[in-house]
């Protein structure tokens, strides 16, 4: 984690906010289960991508990308996870697709390249607020403790 994005977080905590644009009490609620079933989802999202490769027609990648995202919005009531999880399976639609992918080229990258590196970012997102929110609440646990 780089020392810009820790001192932020560390600022926003002592601050007792969540991030921007979202509320401490939209949090508050969080369990240990949910986020420990939204790190395993996001542990096999990140496989999933890594190891196929995509460029073509995979409905199969598709369809299992997203059960995966959406047990994740299931799983854990924070709109900012639900967004980043909503792109990997937006992106996941052109990466596995016949065609998709090639509106997404870049000067010196393929399209099916290009959405997973997106993919893998998004997912990174993810984990980060994962343990964001995990701080967050253990900072109020103290607090009520």
């Amino acid at each position: 984690m780089s020392p810009f994005y820790d001192t932020r977080m560390r600022a926003a905590l002592q601050a007792g906010a969540s991030s921007p644009g979202a509320s401490v009490g939209s949090i508050v609620g969080v369990g240990d289960k949910d986020l420990h079933e939204v790190r395993e989802l996001y542990k096999r999202l990140r496989e999933l991508v890594i190891q196929n490769p995509g460029g073509w027609d995979d409905p199969a990648s598709r369809a299992r990308i997203e059960a995966l995202c959406n047990a994740g919005i299931a799983a854990l009531d924070d709109a900012e996870c639900h967004d980043r999880l909503r792109t990997v399976e937006e992106q996941a639609r052109d990466l596995y697709s016949r065609g998709g992918h090639r509106a997404w080229q870049r000067t010196h990258m393929s399209g099916a390249d290009y959405l997973r590196l997106q993919m893998l970012i998004a997912l990174e997102a993810v984990n980060t607020r994962l343990f964001f929110i995990d701080a967050l609440r253990g900072r109020q646990s103290v607090a009520q403790g």
